[in-house]
């Protein structure tokens, strides 16, 4: 089994509308998962999708009012690659008919009903082992722009908390005193740091407390600085 720490800060919305199938996972989920969200259609899950902060979604293919199929594929219709949620299928043979439309979709993988928390587990590592890996290189990449800009000092510290804490969509949740209690720092040093990435336009501020790694910029700056090394 791999090393399965990280699961614990991960969220995910789970949808089966069998309430028995549902519950019992849940239960067995918990173990391992920081936080789980359940829907018992896909219209729920839909809704639950777009006001929650989630990491991976687990579906059933067969369900009312949206079927898992559609509910992947209108939330991967609003999603970039970059920023795109993995989604993993539940499924029983007789449901084989949709797999290929799962296979269109590029969705991250499946599993067999009655499901199996091993395979699950290893399917879900699967699904988020390429995300892990791209928040580590865009980490570096972004810390390396910000070094660019900030030297020595406490602010130092403020924006690798940030990168650390920042979830799968690196999208930072926390407060200016949660900062500043971590780092050793003040809230005024905080408050200065994330307004100077802000203007930047490093950060974007989402809502309050809610912050955004401008990857998309941190991208052109990397690709406009290899064209210059190449050049």
């Amino acid at each position: 089994m791999h090393k399965l720490d990280y699961l614990k800060n991960l969220t995910i919305l789970y949808a089966e509308d069998d309430e028995y199938a549902q519950q019992a996972l849940s239960m067995v989920l918990e173990d391992y998962i920081g936080n789980i969200i359940t829907a018992k259609n896909g219209k729920e899950a839909l809704k639950l999708f777009s006001s929650n902060k989630i990491d991976l979604l687990i579906a059933d293919i067969l369900m009312p009012k949206i079927n898992g199929i559609e509910l992947a594929r209108i939330i991967k219709e609003k999603q970039t690659n970059i920023d795109s949620v993995p989604i993993i299928f539940a499924t029983a043979f007789t449901d084989t008919e949709y797999l290929l439309d799962s296979i269109k979709l590029r969705c991250d993988g499946y599993v067999l009903k009655p499901i199996n928390i091993d395979n699950l587990l290893e399917v879900i590592h699967s699904a988020m082992l390429p995300r892990i890996q791209l928040k580590e290189i865009l980490s570096k990449n972004i810390l390396l722009e910000f070094l660019d800009v900030f030297i020595g000092g406490k602010k130092i510290e403020v924006i690798k908390y940030i990168l650390e804490h920042c979830n799968s969509q690196s999208i930072f949740y926390g407060s200016h005193d949660e900062i500043a209690d971590s780092c050793g720092t003040t809230r005024t040093t905080v408050a200065k740091t994330i307004q100077q990435l802000i203007d930047l336009k490093l950060l974007v501020k989402v809502r309050n407390k809610t912050y955004h790694i401008n990857t998309n910029l941190i991208k052109a700056n990397a690709e406009s600085k290899q064209l210059k090394n190449n050049a």
